[in-house]
């Protein structure tokens, strides 16, 4: 297993702020998702940008993204 938190990102992809709709306004709960790598992204807080983020390969946010409406009772 790789060490993600290693990597140094050189080329890093465009920033998406998915946000959760909560509030509208500057403390709406908002995640910021990034590429940062090949099979590398990193999810971090849009109110705390300087907080390290976490990093998943491209499986693990492949297996967020399907496991977590079902773990939410939420369909797909």
């Amino acid at each position: 297993m790789r060490d993600l938190y290693a990597i140094n990102p050189t080329n890093p992809g465009p920033r998406k702020k998915l946000c959760g709709g909560n509030l509208q306004s500057q403390t709406e709960t908002c995640a910021v998702v990034q590429q940062i790598a090949p099979d590398v992204w990193e999810v971090t807080d849009s109110k705390d940008p300087k907080r390290p983020g976490l990093r998943f390969t491209d499986d693990e946010m492949q297996g967020l993204i399907d496991l977590f409406p079902a773990e939410r009772g939420t369909p797909t």
